[in-house]
């Protein structure tokens, strides 16, 4: 499995997640890939 973590700002990574789309087409990434981006409105105390 590949996790990639790109936090809770609300900057855009496309290019970072455009990069791991292409090495799955390619067949250089061929595990399960879970991506946490983004945020919302919970907060925790």
């Amino acid at each position: 499995m590949v996790l990639v973590m790109l936090g809770t700002q609300n900057n855009s990574f496309h290019r970072l997640l455009e990069e791991v789309e292409k090495c799955i087409n390619n067949g250089i990434i061929d595990e399960d890939v879970i991506v946490q981006a983004g945020r919302n409105k919970i907060y925790f105390r």
